[in-house]
């Protein structure tokens, strides 16, 4: 039905507007003469080697992104993680395509780097220390992994620390976990699913680390928000995560359970320290949504 929305009733109603931008991947297919059409490319998740789901999704996606490469006179992606993607996927030239990342609410900027600690050792003064593993039940995020990897953790240690999984799931795959690790949320697995944005921040103030272990992502949200934190964060091996993560970044292989295990290991040991690596000048770039603003506006003028 979005896509519907987007491609054709979209342009019906903004017919004479003279430019349109579509901000989630798929914009209007016709319009006026001359009007300027830019969409903006999240990520081409559908078509990489990490996408394990239908084959026919896979291809109305990839004839949908073919379609928009025509009708559009400028794309926009949100990391130069996606661009890439976008050229060996799509073929695409890189000259082409504008990146403009995401920004992170100047709200959250009194949370990052230089008073993570702070908030930190406050929140571990009343409460048990924990990771906080954010995703859903989408296949790239990685959560049924995550969650095998963390019972092989707390069978590994006596200082195993909880684990607190946000994000949205449905009630199918919440009782396959429960009945599938049924010995850990005894131990310390804590569901939390849907919460609200102030409840996240602060369990994300709160928490010792963060787990993020998605297969594939555009850009990687999650993971700025951790750093915007001072928080280090267990991302995937050869993802846009990992280039976002730096210094801060636990890697990991995904796809094994025993690397990811081993990996909330190095995660407790890296959160133990006091010392933080200097990233101050990256975590204020995560704010500095004016500058994408005028990349954009350039874009969609040029």
């Amino acid at each position: 039905m979005r896509i519907l929305i987007e491609m054709f009733i979209l342009p019906l109603r903004l017919f004479n507007d003279d430019i349109i931008l579509s901000i989630n991947n798929f914009g209007p297919v016709f319009g006026k003469r001359l009007q300027k059409r830019v969409v903006v490319v999240h990520d081409v998740w559908f078509l990489s080697d990490a996408y394990d789901g239908s084959k026919v999704l896979a291809g109305l996606f990839h004839l949908l992104l073919r379609i928009q490469q025509r009708v559009a006179q400028k794309v926009v992606t949100v990391s130069e993680f996606s661009r890439r993607a976008l050229v060996s996927c799509m073929r695409i030239r890189g000259a082409d395509v504008t990146v403009v990342g995401n920004c992170l609410p100047t709200s959250d900027a009194v949370n990052h780097a230089h008073s993570a600690l702070v908030n930190a050792d406050e929140a571990a003064c009343g409460n048990s220390p924990y990771f906080l593993l954010i995703g859903s039940d989408r296949g790239n995020k990685n959560i049924e992994r995550a969650v095998a990897a963390y019972a092989h953790y707390c069978g590994s240690t006596d200082e195993a620390i909880q684990l607190v999984v946000v994000g949205t799931y449905g009630d199918d795959f919440v009782g396959k976990l429960r009945q599938k690790y049924s010995e850990i949320f005894d131990k310390g697995l804590r569901i939390e699913g849907y919460v609200t944005r102030e409840e996240f921040k602060d369990l994300l103030r709160g928490s010792t680390a963060v787990v993020f272990p998605s297969l594939y992502e555009g850009y990687g949200i999650p993971v700025a928000e951790a750093l915007a934190n001072g928080k280090f964060v267990l991302v995937s091996r050869g993802t846009v995560c990992e280039e976002l993560a730096g210094e801060m970044g636990v890697v990991v292989d995904g796809h094994d359970v025993t690397s990811i295990a081993q990996g909330l290991e190095k995660l407790q040991q890296c959160a133990s320290h006091k010392a933080l690596p200097k990233i101050h000048r990256r975590v204020t770039d995560f704010f500095d949504c004016a500058a994408r603003a005028r990349t954009l506006a350039q874009t969609l003028m040029s």
